[in-house]
């Protein structure tokens, strides 16, 4: 059909990919994880991941957070800025899969979990299961499925699983608002930042080819966050402001002028 597969510069041992919040999410078998936007141009997503150097396995979405399955380090949830551990702590997590805002996650050594509340906790869901480690988990309709390497398909009733906890990690359903002023602009200007909760996030600035070229952690403020940028470390040129983890990928343009 005239279509052909293209190698990304500079990526190797990729063993994940995930989307979430607009943004391409990518594990390495060392331990990092990076976001892009375009697929081309990738930034260091791993602040708190704190893996050891151990492999990530996994990317997954669940209840509007993204979760990561790492081989020897458990699993961690990702806020926007920053990982934090989600159970399972040293656990080969060769597989994880989210069932309708419950998370199922599978051990090398320890066997099969799920957790209602966002990995807070972790019960055992092996009943009938010969063992062996699995590889993938999927679902098709009603039924769950395990993939081994050694004992073959298993499958199980979706419905063998609770509901999710009320109240377990999830993302806000409500999104902040992002403004620049003046814009354009010389020397500085000023984000005006809106959000219904206290919540972190990320602010980064890309250039025109999407690479970033600054980045900071903030925790907005239920309300406005004003956050001003010095311009004068920017070329002139159309810069996009963005704001990553409140709920939503918000952005903006930003031209610098001298």
């Amino acid at each position: 059909g005239g279509f052909t597969w293209a190698t990304v510069p500079a990526m190797s041992g990729v063993t994940a990919l995930g989307t979430w919040e607009g943004a391409l999410y990518l594990g390495r078998n060392n331990g990092l994880v990076y976001r892009s936007t375009d697929g081309l141009t990738w930034v260091l997503a791993s602040d708190g991941l704190d893996t050891g150097g151990a492999g990530i396995e996994a990317l997954v979405v669940s209840r509007g957070v993204l979760y990561a399955a790492t081989w020897g380090a458990g699993v961690f949830r990702f806020d926007g800025s920053v990982w934090t551990p989600a159970g399972m702590g040293g656990g080969y997590v060769g597989a994880l899969f989210d069932a309708g805002g419950v998370l199922v996650g599978s051990s090398a050594l320890d066997g099969t979990f799920y957790s209602t509340n966002g990995g807070d906790s972790w019960v055992p869901f092996e009943e009938g299961y010969a063992g062996g480690q699995v590889h993938e988990l999927a679902a098709d309709g009603e039924v769950l499925f395990i993939g081994s390497r050694g004992h073959g398909l298993w499958q199980r009733p979706l419905s063998d699983l609770p509901l999710p906890t009320a109240g377990a990690p999830e993302a806000p359903s409500q999104t902040v608002s992002l403004a620049v002023h003046p814009n354009p602009a010389a020397t500085l200007a000023t984000l005006r930042i809106e959000s219904p909760a206290a919540r972190p996030a990320r602010i980064e600035v890309a250039d025109a080819l999407g690479r970033v070229v600054w980045s900071s952690r903030h925790t907005l403020t239920a309300g406005p966050t004003p956050v001003v940028l010095d311009l004068r470390r920017f070329a002139p040129g159309v810069y996009t402001v963005r704001i990553v983890g409140a709920g939503a990928t918000q952005q903006a343009r930003l031209t610098v002028v001298r």
